[in-house]
């Protein structure tokens, strides 16, 4: 009992001391504590008004921070506070204390900061060819009231790359959220700022936005004086300009057919090129009466990657850019060149590689089109048989980080279904993608390669085991067995009859899924490529194969790049995805 009434004893000082919110200095029955508080050693960023090294008790002191931040007291005064009992008499220490938002004074149990009002991740700070996006968090709601968030352009812009200014400004609202900036121009410089009112700004960057694809050379004409292209120098509005790429096709004057490619990349700086003589004593255009130029340009980090959860976003964005140029009465503007298409244009149309073998006389009718050959470097070559000569109109494809896990193939021909076969058998493909029908507006697309039952082709022989139909998907199951060869093979064909020619699949959800089943059948039984065709091997075949690619891009990384992917399948087959609706179906 005594216990209990020492403790309550030594505790009741405490206790009455802890509900004031201020000890009272004029209290004659407590000890006298010093009348005066050394400055607190807190942020050396931390302003104090009066600056001085002491204060007395209970005198208010202001505080500040420099521009952008805030204290987390604007408002502070010393006071004492009991700190222990020492016979039986309080002991005193200083303490500070902090006016808060409700005008109470509460105790400081930590050092006064200077606070940065309004945080920006820099990791969250997204920037495209035509925005600036930024998400913002007030960390002082308090302070945070009627800030404002403007977009300007940074300087004044001068021709030939004249911008037009922004007007983008917002009232801010609450403790986080997002700004956008307006419609912007790419690869120029803008300034992104948030104040709060009269003048305190809170957050500024100097912000570029990223490169896009360039505009095509201008003023292009063949100076007959001396022989030379000539084009205009093309100034680095939407883009640094590191180089012209310059490709020569010759064609034969008897019969369109290709003769040969020269491929050059040339310096920024470079505005003309002196086109070659084939042959002793006699001009370019003497020996080919028939010549096509076409060019592209390279631009420094080219970027043409979309997020994926902004994909739905660029196709609006794309297909408003195509109406607009289509409703614009400024005959300046190019109809042709805007949203996709613009992109599409940039795509080389022409033969990259050489082609030797599939311009052979003797391999010539085994080409569906004369246009469409295989390049020599990624063509499949058949092993030699008594049946051919090793050629077959069909190409090494590959997907995202999985090289030759397709062939493009165009549909077969009467004479070229014991190829088509001995391809199969020779690259162990187990999966047949077939893209196109047989026939299409009277016109014969593709032989039909398989049998009703049961059909001999060469030294093959291929038995239809079962047929399973469901809108637009015929699934066919083979039996493919060789002569001389114990083992038969199973092959799995997937006719899909919904996409039309120079068209695009009537339903886009069904055609994902059966990118989805192809993959599951490589992944449950790996073999071969697998060999898609419809009838030329590139419209069709080529957006099958780009669909293929992007899939898994955008489950790897988030992101998709339907321009580079085009044009890494057009460097393995010519046209590959071969109409602008069909570079995003």
């Amino acid at each position: 009992m005594a216990l209990r009434w020492t403790l309550l004893l030594l505790l009741t000082p405490l206790l009455a001391v802890e509900e004031q919110e201020e000890p009272d200095p004029n209290n004659s029955g407590e000890p006298q504590e010093t009348e005066m508080c050394q400055r607190p050693q807190w942020d050396s960023g931390l302003q104090l008004a009066p600056d001085q090294d002491n204060y007395k008790k209970n005198e208010e002191v202001m505080l500040s921070c420099p521009e952008g931040f805030q204290p987390s007291f604007t408002k502070i005064k010393c006071s004492s506070e009991v700190q222990s009992i020492s016979h039986r008499k309080p002991v005193y220490r200083e303490v500070w204390r902090g006016r808060d938002s409700r005008g109470g004074w509460v105790r400081i149990r930590s050092n006064v900061e200077c606070i940065e009002v309004l945080q920006v991740v820099p990791g969250t700070l997204e920037i495209s060819s035509t925005s600036i996006k930024l998400n913002w968090t007030c960390r002082l709601p308090d302070a945070c009231q009627r800030m404002r968030a403007t977009c300007r352009l940074a300087g004044p812009s001068s021709p030939p790359c004249e911008a037009e200014e922004v007007k983008g400004e917002e009232t801010l609202h609450g403790q986080k959220g997002t700004f956008t900036c307006p419609p912007l121009q790419p690869f120029t410089d803008y300034s992104v700022t948030i104040s709060l009112p009269p003048s305190t700004v809170l957050y500024t960057r100097l912000l570029r936005t990223k490169e896009t694809v360039p505009d095509k050379p201008k003023k292009l004409w063949l100076d007959p004086s001396t022989g030379s292209l000539r084009w205009k120098l093309l100034p680095s509005c939407k883009g640094e300009i590191i180089g012209y790429q310059l490709n020569i096709t010759t064609r034969s004057a008897r019969d369109g057919s290709f003769l040969e490619m020269e491929r050059l990349r040339l310096n920024s700086s470079v505005t003309e090129y002196p086109l070659p003589e084939h042959s002793p004593g006699s001009s370019y255009a003497e020996k080919f009466t028939c010549v096509c130029y076409s060019f592209s340009v390279d631009v420094c980090k080219l970027n043409t990657r979309i997020p994926v959860d902004e994909l739905l976003e660029a196709l609006k964005r794309f297909k408003r850019a195509e109406i607009e140029a289509e409703q614009t009465e400024d005959e300046s503007v190019d109809r042709h060149g805007a949203g996709r298409l613009r992109e599409y244009e940039q795509l080389s149309s022409t033969l990259l590689h050489p082609c030797d073998a599939g311009k052979e006389l003797c391999n010539q009718s085994k080409n569906r089109y004369k246009s469409i050959i295989p390049y020599d470097h990624c063509r499949v070559v058949l092993q030699p048989s008594d049946m051919g000569n090793g050629y077959i109109n069909a190409s090494y494809m590959d997907s995202y980080r999985s090289p030759h896990f397709f062939i493009a193939a165009q549909g077969p021909l009467p004479g070229t279904v014991v190829d088509f076969w001995q391809m199969v058998w020779q690259e162990k493909t187990s999966v047949i993608v077939m893209l196109t029908s047989l026939v299409e507006q009277n016109k014969t697309k593709c032989e039909q390669y398989w049998p009703e039952q049961e059909q001999v082709y060469g030294d093959f022989t291929v038995t239809l085991s079962n047929t399973r139909t469901t809108t637009g998907l015929v699934t066919r199951i083979f039996c493919l067995q060789k002569a001389g060869c114990a083992l038969p093979r199973v092959v799995e064909q997937f006719h899909y009859l919904l996409w039309p020619d120079h068209g695009v699949p009537r339903n886009p959800a069904q055609l994902l899924c059966l990118v989805e089943v192809v993959n599951k059948r490589v992944l449950e039984a790996p073999a071969g490529p697998v060999l898609v065709h419809c009838s030329a091997g590139i419209g069709r075949t080529g957006t099958f194969i780009a669909l293929d690619f992007l899939l898994k891009m955008g489950k790897a990384e988030g992101e998709v790049d339907v321009f580079h992917c085009v044009q890494r399948l057009r460097e393995q087959r010519v046209s590959m995805v071969q109409t602008k609706s069909r570079s995003l179906v």
